[in-house]
């Protein structure tokens, strides 16, 4: 996932996403005051029935346009791939195509550290049958200011046609800023090249 920059190629079913959604939806807010700077492999894992299928690829291509988001009491800012379906969320939006997806939720808290976000976002992540692997939870700059960043993997939703699961590669950023808590999810298909796009969606996020 890590390469230089994108490739374009086809992307794959909506449903590849939903199971990063369900995590969004409640685990943006508390957090404790202890602080920590880095965290190698977390021991986090949940496991489910479904066979996992080879990964289709995924990469969101470098020619994609951009278009601003802005919520509607203009708290939260940030820029998505143009033509994605937007869901709302509770607290937040999320926007899709096929397996890939960002997105944003906020809710009221104090800034999180990497041992408040080991304790309280990460048991929320994925779904209990999803497979979830975090890998690394570290201390990160943005330019909407200090975040942790969470690097993990979860399995998608069955298709409701074919009932094909496919593994995910998430980005998660925590970010505390004006008395709020904002998550933002960044989602693809486990070796999609999405390193450019994932950096470009979460440097554009502006908190108000």
């Amino acid at each position: 996932m890590n390469r230089p920059s994108g490739r374009k190629s086809r992307l794959l079913v909506l449903s590849g996403v939903v199971a990063v959604s369900v995590g969004v939806l409640g685990a943006c807010s508390g957090s404790t005051k202890t602080a920590g700077a880095e965290s190698p492999s977390a021991a986090h894992t949940s496991t489910g029935a479904h066979a996992t299928e080879s990964n289709p690829p995924g990469d969101i291509p470098d020619t994609i346009a951009y278009v601003d988001y802005k919520s509607a009491d203009g708290a939260v800012q940030f820029v998505h791939p143009e033509g994605w379906s937007s869901t709302k969320l509770p607290n937040g939006v999320m926007f899709t195509d096929k397996l890939n997806s960002v997105s944003v939720s906020t809710t009221s808290g104090s800034a999180p550290t990497v041992d408040s976000v080991k304790s309280t976002v990460v048991p929320k992540l994925g779904t209990p049958s999803s497979n979830v692997k975090v890998n690394k939870v570290t201390a990160a700059t943005l330019p909407a200011g200090p975040a942790i960043k969470v690097l993990w993997q979860t399995d998608s939703a069955p298709d409701p046609v074919t009932g094909k699961v496919y593994r995910n590669d998430v980005v998660t950023y925590v970010v505390g800023a004006k008395g709020s808590v904002t998550r933002m999810d960044l989602s693809g298909p486990v070796g999609a090249d999405n390193v450019d796009p994932y950096k470009k969606m979460s440097d554009s996020l502006k908190i108000k």
